[in-house]
């Protein structure tokens, strides 16, 4: 089989890392490229209520709590929250890159922020990824509707293969 470049998303959970045996069996080792990708929701920062007028005539102003000073002094942005959640994220990424690179594969590690699927596809592209591979939580009917299923908006919206799987919840159990 020659080289490929795959995409793997994982979302955290042992369902999605069941994915793993499966792009093993696939592919052989050697040049094969994999790119593990964890998608997380954006983050907001963190500011203190704004302050209430006491009175009109008085230029002061009148916090809450005394949090909302602290925060008001020294506010946590969206970019710090990021970049702790980020290393985290790569953090949780590490034993599934080490048991692929203990198979012979180039693993590489993306943490983004955003809406999965969008970020699953922009990857892909801009990778230029032979195929995304990836467990699915199997939702349906109701659920499926109001949740969305991220698996069907990869594979409605992308156009390079993809693998997908939908592992039985022991299975997943076994592995993770």
């Amino acid at each position: 089989m020659t080289r490929k470049k795959v995409l793997i998303p994982l979302d955290g959970s042992p369902l999605s890392r069941s994915i793993l045996p499966h792009v093993c069996r696939l592919l052989g080792a050697g040049d094969q490229q994999i790119i593990l990708l964890r998608v997380a929701e954006p983050l907001a920062g963190i500011t203190g209520a704004p302050p209430r007028p006491i009175a009109l005539g008085w230029t002061g102003a009148m916090y809450e709590h005394a949090r909302d000073i602290e925060y008001a002094r020294h506010p946590i942005y969206a970019s710090q929250l990021e970049q702790g959640q980020s290393a985290e994220f790569e953090h949780e990424l590490l034993p599934a890159r080490h048991q692929l690179e203990q198979h012979g594969y180039h693993v590489t590690t993306i943490v983004r922020f955003g809406l999965p699927a969008d970020e699953i596809i922009d990857i892909a592209e801009h990778a230029a990824v032979d195929f995304v591979a990836m467990a699915t939580h199997g939702e349906s009917g109701l659920r499926r509707m109001v949740v969305g299923s991220v698996a069907a908006d990869v594979l409605a919206r992308l156009h390079v293969p993809i693998l997908l799987i939908r592992p039985f919840p022991d299975e997943a159990k076994k592995r993770g």
